[in-house]
């Protein structure tokens, strides 16, 4: 057995670990976001206003802290990949509340596809997670809250489930998920320390080897992107919001930008400026003004270039000031 993966969080500041929850990760998918050390966060909610995971100081030492109720929106933080198959979790923890599940989450494969041992509603339990289905494989009675830090263990080895914690053990038989990620999860307030993996280092590097190797030869398989041509935005640029018709008649595609204003939250954009333009960067026509707080949206803008009237050619359609436009 070898160390796969461990945090005691004294390598965060203390402060939240935080991302606004829009629609960011969704439409535009950075790589680096919502990604804190060997952590992700994995589940988001729009809802959600204000940081769940909070790093703080308890007598010396940091602690990872979930800060609320959220039981229909369950709080996921995950690491390593999807290769984990046999190992050993384990974490200190102190739960807050009862109202809502929290422990170790493991052979992860999406949030909506896991395994979960902790607390719940005065009981210990391992659990599975399908989709919408939440299906309990064992629980007993347990007394967990006040009782301070206590460690919680969970051990996977094939079809055979083994968690302890709180004076508790439970054993279950489950084959549905051979091999995933590990974590933590939260639906009430809960304290977690001393997060660790355990399992077959090596066996775990040769499988991430074979999936990179994997993908790279699909990736050798598309064909290659070709610079045809550059030229500058100037203050008209944009982010993904983009279209592509023959607007002027003369049988090539033009290239025509949406750039947008935020009303209310981040996920509620506008458009102020429509921007038409031939491959080589020549300005056909424009409709609006720039914005200099230029920001990106979360979500495709209301524009379309194509032949609306059926007259064979295309026109422009688009929202601006409450109004459909035709250009």
């Amino acid at each position: 057995m070898g160390v796969l993966a461990e945090d005691d969080f004294g390598g965060f500041p203390v402060g939240p670990l935080y991302e606004p929850y829009s629609a960011l990760g969704e439409y535009h998918v950075p790589g680096n976001l919502r990604r804190y050390g060997i952590w992700t966060e994995s589940t988001v909610y729009h809802a959600w206003r204000s940081a769940i995971w909070m790093v703080l100081e308890e007598e010396g030492h940091h602690v990872l802290e979930q800060t609320r109720l959220s039981r229909h929106r369950t709080p996921i933080l995950t690491c390593g990949d999807g290769s984990w198959e046999d190992c050993e979790i384990s974490v200190r923890m102190r739960p807050l509340s009862v109202q809502g599940e929290a422990g170790i989450v493991f052979r992860y494969r999406d949030c909506r596809s896991f395994y979960v041992a902790g607390f719940r509603d005065g009981e210990m339990f391992i659990g599975a997670r399908e989709h919408e289905e939440r299906e309990t494989l064992a629980s007993a009675p347990a007394e967990y809250l006040d009782s301070g830090y206590f460690d919680m263990k969970v051990t996977a080895a094939g079809s055979r489930l083994r968690a302890e914690g709180a004076g508790v053990v439970l054993e279950a038989e489950d084959a549905r998920y051979g091999k995933g990620k590990a974590g933590l999860l939260a639906e009430c307030p809960v304290r977690f320390t001393d997060f660790r993996v355990e399992g077959d280092a090596g066996k775990a590097a040769a499988a991430r080897r074979r999936r990179v190797s994997e993908e790279e030869r699909e990736r050798a398989g598309y064909p290659k992107a070709v610079l045809k041509e550059r030229f500058p935005l100037k203050d008209f640029g944009t982010g993904r919001q983009i279209r592509f018709g023959d607007i002027d008649g003369d049988g090539r595609k033009e290239i025509v930008l949406a750039q947008c204003i935020h009303r209310a939250s981040g996920d509620f954009p506008s458009i102020n400026l429509l921007t038409a333009l031939k491959s080589s960067g020549e300005v056909l026509w424009q409709i609006g003004e720039a914005s200099p707080g230029r920001t990106i949206a979360t979500a495709d803008l209301p524009f379309q270039a194509a032949d609306v009237d059926g007259d064979g050619q295309t026109e422009v359609i688009f929202i601006k000031d409450h109004f459909i436009h035709v250009a």
